[in-house]
């Protein structure tokens, strides 16, 4: 399935409003009924023509849905004997298109205003449209909500002055400062939930989730003294080591802090929660071994607010080199060059430039395979010796293009539709990652393959994983058989995986891309779209339109999270291309952020895999495609409305 670089708009909501007669009395007195005119003097009804077009976007040029527009002729060149200087009006779809009609055009500039709860209200001029065109509005609206309070400190209840706020608003960042009596106000806040953070020099970081709305209260802000870590960060003969980053993560307090060391090796994190009891880091430098996750812990005392603590880090090497084609012996630019014995997120990685040439730095030392992949040849691989502080060099080779492929059927020799082959071991490294799906005659065909053997894992919905599989470059009828699961594959069980609705939700831990943790059990009271998808998934990106739509039209709301599990090896691959999509709501990826353990608890043998959980942590709908999404995120959240409503009464 292919998936256009733009998405698709919704049909525009059209609303006719028809024109006040010019004749309109005013006042109380009420003029004779005029005599109904005969079928043959009643004038035809004339149709409706657009008078404005348009779109209502966000700042992050996501759509906003149901925006009222109201055109009107400007002051002082209305006629004096209507009621009303409003010519039409209509209402923004879920897109945030629109068009406004009339029963006829308007000569002569309009005046658009854009209105809905909780947005700064907008007025625009407009002018008619050149030849007969329809004048086109493209808007940024704005928050209209105001986030106020007072910052005090806890022991005392003292006003802290100058204490900086930050509040983060549908991925918008809104500052302001406390005054001398610690009070604060933050304007141009988007309707929905909001990050507050609030930090004063002395105190430790304080942030919470709020929802921002009409009847806010005022917030009363208590900071709590700071804790204050001391980092060194020393070699193996506790030189200092300079130019480090150091990220720490407090996971239980939501605190994400990074610095750079000194030349003295060293960084200072001052504001930490006063109740941080581990932190969690990852050293990353480029002639040193880093950490490819938060694999570093430190223990902070309980009888002191502020410690000091001194980090080692091993020397890395640096490798660089040439790609080039094997046949002609020319350098390959645009090659993507890996390090390491298995695909991470963070292993070192880069790209040749125009002459073939590349450079790897903070590469472990020992024996480390480099391997290569570029669009046309097959993958290159070598095997170099890396010292500590030492750069070698390495010239890689790429063969010509090959190809492999075969059939997936089931125990009865059926093909198999939609099965995921996955590429993984190769010459003793988990190097590969190349992917392909099954045609509707069960046939794939893996396209820049290794020229030597490899293995693969083949999955589809219904049937047990099949993995260990050896393929050859070459080989074009290769036939593997997988195994029904549960019992058999029926028609539906093709467009469903793991709990059916009704089940109970098992729960998962991920941790999203921006670091934050999520459990499932945590989110008790809230309706979840959990999605298992990949970018390279024709069918998954082809539902990425309606998944954009459901955030749209959901994505505010407190009681509702969405988090699509991605099963992609390349975490670069899979920010850019959310990012590019704006698909900005939680995603989780890789091993080391809990995605290939969670598909595995959820049984997810095929992709796209939806399942809606209801406020009890039950699946109430699973196997969903298109605008069905939807419609059962909003039968959970209605049904969920319905059961408050109930007791409350």
């Amino acid at each position: 399935m292919l998936f256009a670089q733009t998405l698709s708009r919704c049909g525009a909501l059209v609303v006719v409003v028809g024109l006040f007669s010019a004749t309109q009395a005013r006042g109380g007195d009420e003029p004779p009924a005029p005599a109904s005119p005969s079928a043959e003097t009643r004038p035809a009804t004339r149709p409706a023509v657009p008078i404005l077009r348009g779109q209502v976007l966000n700042h992050v040029g996501g759509g906003i849905g149901k925006v009222e527009v109201i055109v009107r002729i400007p002051r002082g060149t209305a006629d004096p004997d209507r009621q009303t200087d409003v010519v039409a009006q209509a209402f923004t779809d879920d897109m945030g298109d629109f068009v406004v009609t009339a029963e006829q055009r308007i000569p002569g500039p309009l005046v658009a205003q854009l209105k809905k709860a909780g947005y700064a209200e907008i007025t625009r001029d407009v002018e008619p449209g050149r030849e007969g065109k329809v004048p086109f509005l493209d808007v940024e609206m704005q928050g209209g909500l105001k986030i106020k309070g007072q910052v005090r400190e806890i022991a005392e209840h003292n006003a802290v002055k100058h204490a900086r706020i930050l509040v983060r608003s549908a991925y918008k960042e809104l500052t302001g400062e406390s005054d001398e009596e610690g009070r604060f106000e933050v304007t141009e806040v988007l309707p929905g939930p909001a990050e507050l953070i609030v930090e004063a020099d002395g105190f430790g970081r304080h942030r919470e989730e709020i929802r921002a709305a009409e009847d806010l209260e005022p917030l009363s802000i208590e900071l709590k003294p700071q804790r204050i870590v001391h980092l060194k960060i020393v070699d193996e003969h506790d030189e200092p080591i300079a130019g480090v980053t150091v990220e720490v993560l407090d996971q239980p307090h939501d605190d994400f802090r990074t610095q750079v060391t000194d030349a003295s090796g060293k960084a200072d994190f001052r504001g930490l929660h006063f109740e941080a009891e581990t932190l969690a880091l990852r050293l990353t430098h480029e002639r040193y071994a880093g950490s490819a996750e938060f694999d570093r812990s430190i223990e902070l005392p309980s009888d002191a607010v502020e410690s000091s603590h001194t980090l080692t880090m091993t020397p890395a090497g640096i490798v660089s080199g040439i790609v080039r084609d094997a046949v002609s012996g020319e350098p390959l630019g645009g090659a993507r060059v890996i390090a390491g014995n298995r695909i991470t997120a963070r292993m070192p990685m880069t790209w040749t430039d125009f002459e073939g040439r590349f450079k790897l730095t903070g590469v472990p030392p020992g024996e480390v395979p480099l391997t290569v992949h570029l669009a046309g040849h097959a993958p290159g691989l070598k095997v170099v010796e890396i010292k500590p502080l030492e750069e070698a060099q390495a010239e890689i080779m790429m063969p010509a293009r090959a190809t492999a492929g075969g059939v997936v059927v089931d125990g009865n020799g059926k093909p198999i539709k939609e099965a995921y082959v996955w590429t993984t071991r190769w010459r003793g490294f988990e190097t590969l990652g190349l992917q392909s799906l099954t045609d509707e005659e069960g046939r794939f065909e893996i396209a820049n393959a290794p020229a030597d053997e490899f293995e693969l894992v083949i999955m589809a919905s219904g049937y047990e994983p099949c993995r260990g599989n050896k393929l050859c470059a070459g080989q074009k009828d290769a036939k593997f058989t997988l195994t029904a699961a549960h019992g058999g594959a029926d028609k539906d069980q093709a467009a469903r995986a793991g709990p059916r609705a009704g089940e109970a939700a098992t729960n998962i831990e991920v941790i999203t891309l921006e670091g934050k943790k999520l459990a499932l059990d945590k989110l008790r009271g809230k309706v979840v779209l959990l999605d298992f998808w990949a970018t390279w998934c024709g069918p998954c990106v082809g539902e990425v339109p309606n998944l954009v739509k459901v955030h749209e039209a959901f994505g505010t709301r407190e009681d509702f999270v969405m988090l699509s599990v991605s099963l992609d090896q390349d975490e670069r691959a899979l920010r850019d291309f959310v990012q590019k999509r704006k698909m900005t709501w939680n995603h989780a990826c890789g091993e080391d952020g809990g995605a290939d353990k969670a598909a595995d608890t959820y049984g997810v043998s095929a992709i796209p895999a939806l399942f809606v959980i209801n406020r009890e942590g039950k699946i109430a709908a699973s196997g969903l495609r298109g605008g069905e999404i939807k419609n059962q995120v909003q039968k959970a959240l209605d049904a969920g409305s319905d059961s408050r409503r109930r007791k409350d009464e």
